[in-house]
């Protein structure tokens, strides 16, 4: 269930993008692309220099490399006990989006959870 945007981003240079130039590199529709991308900014784990353009942080491009991969499982497993309300969701993000189509959720009912 992944859609791979940071690998495919980084196979096509790293640049700043818009969340559409992106939509391109991934089976995501642009609006949830835009809204998964704006939160990822609010998070600094991206930068939007000017609104609606976004760019991988040093941080990101590092979710790439296998050293950092294989220690983010046990980091999660460590910490999963202060999130047990969050978590659940992040975990089933991607199967839900994935079933969804990568659609941008219209349904206030309809959710991850």
């Amino acid at each position: 269930y992944k859609i791979e945007l940071f690998e495919n981003w980084h196979q096509a240079g790293d640049h700043a993008a818009t969340a559409e130039e992106l939509s391109k590199l991934v089976p995501c529709e642009t609006a949830l692309l835009e809204r998964l991308l704006r939160h990822l900014a609010s998070n600094y784990m991206l930068k939007e220099p000017p609104i609606g353009v976004f760019e991988p942080t040093p941080f990101t491009k590092s979710l790439l490399q296998p050293v950092f991969a294989s220690n983010q499982v046990s980091v999660t497993l460590k910490y999963s006990t202060r999130y047990d309300a969050t978590l659940p969701c992040f975990f089933k993000m991607p199967e839900y989006l994935a079933k969804t189509g990568y659609r941008l959720p219209l349904d206030s009912a309809g959710g991850v959870f």
